[in-house]
């Protein structure tokens, strides 16, 4: 299994132009990005739409703890 750290994980999204998917804590998870200013998220049947980087880093989508900080848990991650 190959680990990212979030600066990376932040990396691969700005320079992606196709759906990201990964598994957290079981949960199926991938991040859509329109860069620079519309990415879309979903996790385990919940969806949101951000319009910056920054956001989704740092929001609280992931049971109630940001992609930044679940970095190193992420699992089968893919683009």
């Amino acid at each position: 299994m190959t680990s990212y750290n979030a600066e990376q994980i932040k990396d691969i999204i700005l320079s992606c132009l196709t759906c990201i998917t990964f598994t957290y804590r079981g949960k199926d998870c991938n991040i859509d990005p329109f860069p620079p200013d519309h990415f879309h998220i979903y996790c385990d049947g919940d969806e949101w739409d951000v319009s910056s980087i920054d956001e989704v880093m740092q929001g609280q989508f992931f049971d109630e703890m940001c992609l930044r900080d679940i970095a190193q848990e992420i699992q089968d991650f893919s683009w």
